[in-house]
C-alpha cells in the first residue's frame, strides 16, 4: 500500500487540533442544551408541586376550621340534610339481605362436574339464574335435583335443550325462591 502525504506535518497537526476543537465544541454544546432542558423541566415540575402543596394546605386549613360543615346554610339546614341522609341509610339497612350466605349455600350444594360461570339473583322476580357448564348429563340432572331439594327453592327448571348433549353441556337453570326465603336463618342455609 502506498500513502501520499501531501500536507506537511505542521499543517496536519493544525488540522487535527481544529478537528478536536470542533468535536469538543459539539459535545459541549450538546451538554449545555441538555442541562438547560433538564433545568427547565425540573423548574416546571417544582412549580406544579408547589401549587399542589399550597392547594392541599389550604384544603387542610379549611377542613380544620370547619368551613366545610357550614357550607350551604344555617345549622338547622345542615341538621335537616343530615337527618335526610340518615333516613335514606336506614331505608337501605332495612332492605338489606345477606346474599353472601345464600350464594355460599348454593355453592356448597354444587355437585362435582359443575362449573358455574354466572349466578344472578333477582329479588323482584324472586328467582336465581345459574349458568355454566356441566361435565356430563348426569351431573346436570343431579344439579337440578339438588336445587329442587334445597329448602329455599320452590322449583328449578332448565330448558330441555340443555339435555341434548352428552358432555361439556352449557346449561341455564332458573330456580324460584320460596316466599319464606326472606325469613330463613343462617342455620338453614
Amino acid at each position: 500500500m502506498i500513502t501520499l502525504n501531501l500536507l506537511p506535518k505542521s499543517e496536519k497537526a493544525i488540522l487535527r487540533r481544529s478537528f478536536y476543537r470542533m468535536v469538543f465544541r459539539a459535545y459541549a454544546t450538546t451538554f449545555v442544551i441538555l442541562c438547560i432542558t433538564y433545568a427547565g423541566s425540573l423548574y416546571a415540575a417544582q412549580n406544579l408541586l408547589e401549587k399542589h402543596i399550597t392547594q392541599l394546605q389550604s384544603d387542610i386549613q379549611s377542613a380544620a376550621q370547619g368551613t366545610t360543615i357550614n357550607q350551604g346554610g344555617s345549622i338547622q339546614d345542615n341538621i335537616k340534610k343530615i337527618n335526610a341522609l340518615l333516613l335514606s341509610y336506614s331505608t337501605v339497612q332495612q332492605n338489606f339481605f345477606p346474599w353472601s350466605h345464600t350464594v355460599a349455600g348454593i355453592v356448597k350444594r354444587m355437585p362435582a362436574g359443575i362449573s358455574i360461570t354466572r349466578l344472578t339473583i333477582d329479588s323482584e322476580l324472586r328467582t336465581v339464574l345459574l349458568e355454566g357448564v356441566a361435565a356430563t348429563r348426569p351431573n346436570l340432572i343431579t344439579l337440578r335435583d339438588v336445587l329442587d331439594a334445597t329448602p329455599y327453592f320452590q322449583s328449578a327448571k332448565s330448558p330441555v335443550s340443555d339435555l341434548t348433549e352428552r358432555s361439556n353441556i352449557p346449561f341455564q337453570v332458573t330456580a324460584t325462591l320460596m316466599p319464606s326465603f326472606w325469613t330463613i336463618t343462617d342455620e338453614t342455609l
